[in-house]
């Protein structure tokens, strides 16, 4: 997080996860010596569909203490640089916008992301419900996108025959506000414990995101219907082996569920400075259940 020159890659950086509960993600940095701070530089290289928001600092001259002390101290201290507007892959260097604060060895910094939280939830024990899971088809997600697959889509040859086009496979929808431009980023996704638990859901109220496996990988996908979100109207569905699926503009998702091995996706996504994903913690929670375990 604070080696010199900027990173070559996301993993050089500090990824902000999707907070479910109240707060920010911080760090607590020490200094190997008390000095004055008089330029401060924020860079969110290659992170650009998920990017900190914004960020502050706090900063203080520490006498002594605990690892644990110092955590509750640094809810106090000084504010050395109120909050910021930051953008994605950029360098964001302050100066004039330190505060004075003398000498001080130790900064504290927030990054607060740039999504929404809905509403939040506290669940009841005696609330968990199931959902059925059922195959991946275009008839089965056509009312929450497209699904991405070779079979049954529309292709011809180019490029002298030596081409099979598979073309107009989904529709990427990233609207036409000024600055908007389509990303293209990996996802890895990472096996989840089972049972699969769902207990929140996501949406991206300004564009399309479509999920493309870029090798034959068992996923997940929990859906429903874009507008105020009705848990009666989800729907959990297993993917085939390639089938991707694109999620239209506002539709409720959970976040990637890979099953089995870690599994990489090729994301088409809308990039911008607006906030874009909305989270909602669900009043229930939800097991995941194949049709057969449910009839036995």
């Amino acid at each position: 997080m604070l080696m010199p020159g900027r990173g070559v890659n996301m993993g050089d950086g500090w990824e902000t996860r999707r907070r479910r509960e109240s707060g920010n993600d911080w760090a607590i940095v020490a200094l190997t010596n008390p000095g004055v701070i008089r330029a401060i530089e924020v860079d969110t290289a290659h992170f650009k569909g998920n990017y900190p928001d914004r960020c502050s600092l706090q900063a203080a001259r520490v006498e002594g203490g605990t690892d644990e002390s110092l955590v509750t101290q640094a809810m106090f201290w000084p504010v050395l640089l109120n909050e910021q507007k930051l953008a994605m892959d950029s360098v964001h260097r302050f100066d004039k916008e330190i505060a004075a604060l003398g000498p001080v060895d130790a900064r504290a910094l927030q990054y607060l992301s740039g999504w929404r939280r809905i509403a939040a939830a506290h669940f009841r024990r005696d609330r968990m419900k199931t959902l059925t899971l059922e195959p991946l088809t275009r008839e089965a997600f056509a009312p929450f996108g497209d699904v991405i697959e070779l079979e049954g889509a529309r292709h011809f040859p180019i490029n002298a025959g030596t081409t099979e086009l598979f073309h107009d496979l989904a529709n990427v929808d990233i609207g036409f506000d000024t600055g908007v431009r389509p990303l293209i980023n990996v996802f890895r996704g990472q096996p989840r414990p089972q049972p699969v638990v769902i207990s929140m859901m996501k949406r991206h109220p300004l564009g399309s995101q479509a999920f493309v496996p870029l090798h034959d990988v068992r996923y997940l996908v929990v859906v429903a219907l874009a507008g105020e979100f009705d848990e009666t109207q989800m729907r959990a569905l297993y993917a085939q082996g390639w089938q991707g699926v694109n999620y239209a503009r506002g539709v409720w998702h959970h976040p990637l569920i890979v099953l089995d091995a870690p599994g990489d996706f090729i994301v088409v996504d809308r990039g911008g400075d607006q906030p874009n994903c909305d989270e909602l913690d669900l009043s229930d929670r939800y097991t995941l259940v194949e049709a057969s375990a449910r009839a036995a």
